[in-house]
């Protein structure tokens, strides 16, 4: 069993409450920008590799979504990865066009 330990500050008291380590591995997490314009300048390109743990992954847009993100990061770590994205359906393309139309 742990016991607390009690730390007095003028006033004010604070509990020391014991911390439980885990054997946690490092991790380390590289997150790189690129962009890219064509020769002719009509085009440009933009979006964030992610490597993990010196493991690249091959998509070059897995860091613009975060659900690509997560799944590569977590899989490089060897979890199993399920997913679930919940969006807001009902969204209102006429406040949206008001909006626009102020800021556009």
């Amino acid at each position: 069993m742990h016991t607390l330990s009690k730390l007095q500050l003028s006033e004010m008291q604070f509990y020391i409450f014991p911390i439980k380590t885990y054997n946690m591995k490092k991790v380390k997490i590289e997150l790189k920008d690129w962009d890219y314009e064509c020769g002719d300048g009509c085009c440009y390109m933009f979006g964030t590799n992610i490597t993990v743990n010196g493991v690249k992954s091959n998509n070059p847009y897995d860091g613009d979504s975060v659900e690509q993100a997560l799944e590569f990061t977590l899989k490089q770590l060897g979890f199993e990865v399920d997913i679930e994205s919940k969006y807001q359906e009902n969204y209102n393309i006429e406040e949206l066009k008001k909006f626009l139309e102020r800021h556009g």
